[in-house]
């Protein structure tokens, strides 16, 4: 059903293709190579991003939860290889098994579900083992690696395929006597009991980006925040740049038109509260997203947006449904006041200007990964297959 509304969000199917190969060129020839679409591929659309990666010739793909997994197999993707990361009992590893997904293990509990479910069993179970090296979330310890591997031995229809841990400061990377080092170190037992193992994966976005400035890594990665093309949080500018040198830019934008325009007299609010008084006459727009969109309700007196391709502030408190925007300075720099229907950018590119998502979350304090996985389903996805600075030039009817 189309969905009537005058806000969507457009993803650049090309843009996403550009990352992904930067992200390819970061690793050696045949290093295990792990894209993730949890979380609804990053609000990009788990079915779309399968496909890319499908087309692209990825074989493995991960997954944080089973359902997950089970939906992307319902699309009839069968050739992805799926690694399921979260913790599963009995009932959900039945789930992995029917449908042939890889569970990444980390703890004995899951072990022993592993042990009873496949006793009678004639198929083999492909997993890979998670270690903590300093993470603290899930993993098994380094040093009980190798009752692991004698346990996983005792289990014929169990093929361990790999071994894995997760940094917890990838942003450093490089640095002598980093997080990344200590845990490199931390994790020599593990390499140490599984010699021959065909798949060894550490790198997140942030180190594998870090390392990859420095030239190809051994270690498999786990690509997923700069896969959609934004950057850790914690990057410095430098790496940032550089990290945008290589082409990976965000793949989606969020565009809306504007329902009615307001003409305040100073000292008229807008919106709930008020915490926004108009100091001079002022034009005050309403836009039809809200926080029940995902848009972050602390962007309230702090968002911008962009408008025939200028900045202009977000004002008053964000509402469910609805958002503010005072654009009298914009409409001064351009001679005209702003009309019903006119387009309005949060997050993309219009008139060669830039508004990017991460710059919008950091000015609450919070992360990309945050904004993009909060867009809701009343937001309809637009693919296309052209980079995002072309976007701003598609055109779109609405009723």
């Amino acid at each position: 059903m189309d969905l009537f509304r005058q806000t969507r969000i457009d993803i650049s199917l090309d843009q996403l293709q550009i990352n992904l190969r930067a992200l390819r060129q970061q690793v050696s020839a045949g290093t295990f190579f792990c894209p993730m679409i949890k979380s609804d591929a990053y609000g990009h659309g788990d079915r779309a991003v399968a496909q890319l990666l499908h087309d692209e010739g990825i074989r493995h793909i991960g997954v944080a939860f089973i359902e997950e997994g089970v939906r992307l197999r319902g699309y009839g993707f069968e050739a992805l290889e799926i690694l399921v990361f979260s913790m599963f009992d009995r009932k959900g590893f039945e789930a992995i098994w029917d449908s042939h997904l890889v569970p990444v293990v980390s703890c004995w509990e899951q072990l022993h579900v592993l042990k009873e479910f496949l006793r009678d069993k004639d198929r083999r179970q492909p997993i890979h083992l998670k270690f903590n090296t300093g993470m603290n979330r899930l993993g098994f310890r380094p040093d009980e690696a190798g009752q692991v591997r004698q346990f996983c031995e005792g289990l014929p229809c169990v093929d361990v395929q790999g071994v894995c841990s997760h940094f917890l400061c990838g942003e450093d990377w490089g640095i002598e006597s980093g997080y990344c080092e200590q845990q490199t170190k931390a994790f020599q037992p593990v390499l140490d009991a599984f010699p021959k193992v065909s798949y060894v994966h550490f790198h997140n976005s942030a180190s594998l980006l870090a390392s990859g400035f420095e030239g190809a890594s051994a270690f498999g990665a786990r690509p997923g925040i700069a896969f959609y093309g934004s950057v850790p949080t914690l990057f410095d500018k430098a790496r940032d740049q550089r990290a945008h040198q290589f082409g990976i830019a965000e793949a989606l934008s969020v565009h809306t038109k504007v329902v009615q325009t307001h003409k305040l007299k100073s000292g008229e609010s807008v919106s709930y509260g008020p915490i926004f008084k108009a100091k001079v006459p002022s034009q005050v727009v309403v836009l039809p997203i809200g926080y029940g969109d995902g848009l972050h309700r602390n962007l309230s007196n702090l968002g911008e947006v962009l408008v025939r391709g200028h900045r202009a502030p977000m004002v008053g408190r964000i509402c469910m449904d609805y958002c503010m925007v005072d654009v009298t300075e914009v409409a001064k720099k351009t001679g005209s006041e702003i009309r019903v229907f006119e387009d309005v950018v949060l997050f993309g590119q219009q008139q060669g200007q830039s508004l990017t998502i991460l710059e919008q979350a950091e000015k609450v304090d919070t992360i990309a990964y945050e904004f993009m996985t909060s867009l809701g389903l009343r937001l309809k996805r637009h693919y296309h297959s052209k980079p995002l600075a072309d976007l701003s030039q598609v055109k779109q009817s609405f009723v």
